[in-house]
């Protein structure tokens, strides 16, 4: 299946104002939802991350308004089994310039397409990494946020073409680990859950969030945010990313360093995808 129409402002549309203040300055947010026979998985969250950033960034936006259409479109359209929905929401009126009308009613587009998720074998036997030489820039007032400037990221991931390499590790301009391109990362160290802080730069993820304040403390999981190094990665005993549409998966190796497929990392995918089927009974 194609990708599916997308939806701007309510009304279905292939094209955006060329006076977009997304497209010009990256005036915006976005969130990107894992579906699962036709629930958007934990949309609350993804709805409150976006009502955080959009406060952060003085974006005048209805969540209601948001949510809704979002439900419009899951109702009105057949999406895919499994399917990527994404939501951008950007500053509303013309790009005429830096200065803005805090007033203008923002701009919002739904789309989603079909996702295929990692094979079976990834799955067990975990993946590979590569450092990247691409660093965060230290911004403590837009860390957190999913905000619509992702060059650093889009120049990290152009850093290999190796299919072997399934995701890069970024360091912020401290040299201190922060996340993948693509993901939030966690180690395990003396059956400690520990994961990089995103105060600085970064991407808070919401299923890192869903690890942190809800799994970790089901499965009576310890768990530590802080700084971390490349020397906290060589004493991990497991170390595996996250995201919303993977869930989670196990790393193997990262150049030299090398760990195994451990307990935890599967403790905690076996939280995921319980959550992720009783949610989908439940709303449907």
């Amino acid at each position: 299946m194609d990708t599916l129409p997308w939806m701007i402002n309510g009304e279905y549309q292939q094209f955006i104002s060329a006076d977009s203040r997304g497209y010009h300055y990256g005036d915006g947010l976005f969130e990107t939802i894992r579906v699962q026979d036709q629930v958007a998985l934990n949309l609350p969250m993804h709805i409150q991350r976006m009502h955080s950033g959009l406060r952060t960034l003085g974006i005048a936006a209805n969540l209601e308004l948001i949510e809704s259409q979002v439900q419009k479109y899951m109702h009105q359209l057949q999406l895919p089994t499994v399917a990527r929905l994404k939501i951008i929401v950007s500053r509303g009126g013309a790009a005429r310039g830096y200065s803005c009308a805090t007033s203008a009613p923002a701009h919002i587009a739904i789309g989603c397409s079909p996702y295929e998720d990692v094979t079976e074998e990834l799955q067990k036997k975990g993946i590979q990494l590569r450092f990247c030489a691409m660093r965060l820039s230290l911004n403590p007032v837009l860390a957190g946020i999913k905000h619509l400037n992702r060059l650093e990221q889009v120049l990290a991931r152009a850093e290999w073409q190796d299919d072997r390499i399934f995701e890069g590790l970024m360091f912020d301009t401290d040299d201190n680990l922060v996340e993948g391109t693509m993901s939030n990362l966690f180690l395990v160290v003396n059956d400690v859950l520990r994961t990089p802080a995103i105060d600085r730069c970064g991407v808070s993820g919401v299923m890192r969030r869903e690890i942190l304040d809800r799994i970790a403390p089901e499965l009576g999981i310890d768990t530590e945010v802080g700084r971390l190094t490349r020397h906290d990665l060589r004493a991990a005993d497991e170390v595996f990313i996250t995201n919303s549409l993977i869930g989670s998966l196990s790393c193997r190796q990262c150049e030299d360093l090398h760990w195994a497929v451990g307990p935890m990392r599967l403790r905690i995918q076996n939280a995921i995808d319980h959550y992720r089927a009783r949610s989908a009974r439940h709303l449907q």
